[in-house]
């Protein structure tokens, strides 16, 4: 049916991307009331067994509320004191709003250092995980009080798509105020067509995008495609939708409403992933022995350091490194969770010693399966 995935099972991790407009509903302050809507529908989620994250606008918006300010704003400096008050502001009344399920959160804030950056890359995404693990709602935004120009991912709907892709969600979910996308403007043309399914982003569909951000926010559908084009590479499905409607998120994941835009994403999001590892330049070399070789052959396991018996090169955690034996012979690359230098310390032990001999770990596997291809 016009695409749309019919088995929500495939749905059990979402991101939800909330824009500025939805939160404020036309006025130039923060509805709490709102959030707290979307805290109910969110918490539905979890109630299902889904895993959540909320990528949500609106911290300049609580800013220019706290201070009693108007929206012309333009320096720099200015934006950057308004969203310094506003993060915290706006970061408590999620909390709140949450609260009232018993649903805790955890503050998120990103620049596109973190997100480039392979040691970085690696904690957020370890950060992220270990909260979902334990029922903990991400609130995430951009760190626009660090952030320059050349730091700034530019708007949430990409910071969305790419903790999506991070995280191998199964759906990005983007609230904006339209039901999704049009072939042309709705409000200047009566005849405009609804858009369910796009099966590629191409110049076509971005020409009927526009340009409709708001003096709140920063991002109009244009950036949303840009996002769901990001999320569709990668294998994630992205949904945009208007955020206004009664119980927008839980119809749509869980009741499989056929509402808004599909960009439904292309491939496997495994397969994806292991994509882009063989096509990055190694970094340095694992030497594993034959039983290790095996099991990860043989048996599709993570590689543990028990069965590490060198290290070449020099390297940092979360880059890509090849896997041999002793002979040289390359059978497999990967994502390495240590760096060489820590590989050296933990190499031949049991995961149960890391924490001892290096005061910390990341974890029990030096490569987990999923961040390892065969070649």
């Amino acid at each position: 049916m016009n695409g749309f995935r019919q088995d929500s099972s495939q749905y059990r991790r979402v991101v939800v991307k909330i824009g500025t407009s939805n939160l404020t509903q036309g006025s130039a302050a923060i509805n709490r009331d709102q959030i707290g809507r979307y805290a109910d529908q969110i918490a539905a989620l979890l109630g299902a067994d889904i895993q959540a994250m909320v990528v949500t606008s609106g911290a300049r918006a609580a800013g220019l509320e706290r201070l009693n300010t108007g929206p012309d704003t333009a320096a720099t400096h200015t934006k950057q004191v308004l969203t310094s008050i506003g993060q915290a502001r706006l970061a408590g009344y999620w909390d709140q709003a949450f609260a009232a399920h018993g649903v805790l959160v955890g503050q998120i804030l990103l620049t596109r250092h973190e997100i480039e950056d392979s040691v970085s890359y690696l904690n957020i995404q370890d950060t992220l995980g270990a909260l979902l693990e334990r029922r903990i709602v991400p609130i995430i935004n951009e760190n626009d009080v660090v952030a320059t120009s050349r730091l700034k991912v530019g708007d949430n709907d990409s910071i969305a798509a790419m903790v999506a892709v991070m995280m191998q969600a199964d759906l990005l979910l983007i609230l904006t105020e339209t039901d999704g996308l049009y072939s042309k403007d709705p409000s200047r043309h009566p005849d405009a067509e609804h858009l369910k399914t796009v099966p590629v982003v191409d110049g076509r569909i971005r020409a009927m995008a526009g340009d409709t951000s708001t003096d709140q926010g920063t991002g109009g559908m244009t950036t949303k495609l840009e996002a769901a084009q990001r999320a569709q590479r990668a294998g994630v499905d992205t949904i945009i939708a208007d955020g206004a409607r009664d119980r927008i998120v839980p119809r749509i994941v869980l009741d499989r409403e056929e509402l808004g835009t599909l960009v439904p994403g292309l491939g496997n999001l495994l397969q994806n992933r292991q994509r882009r590892i063989l096509t990055a330049v190694p970094a340095g070399t694992i030497q594993v022995d034959m039983g290790a070789r095996n099991a990860l052959v043989n048996r599709g396991t993570s590689l543990l350091p028990a069965g590490i018996k060198g290290v070449d090169g020099s390297f940092r955690r979360g880059e890509t490194v090849r896997l041999s034996l002793l002979d040289g012979q390359e059978f497999a690359r990967g994502i390495s969770r240590y760096a060489s230098a820590e590989l050296e310390v933990i190499k031949g032990v049991q995961s149960s010693q890391i924490a001892s001999l290096l005061g910390y770990d990341y974890g029990a596997e030096a490569i987990h399966r999923n961040d390892l291809i065969l070649i």
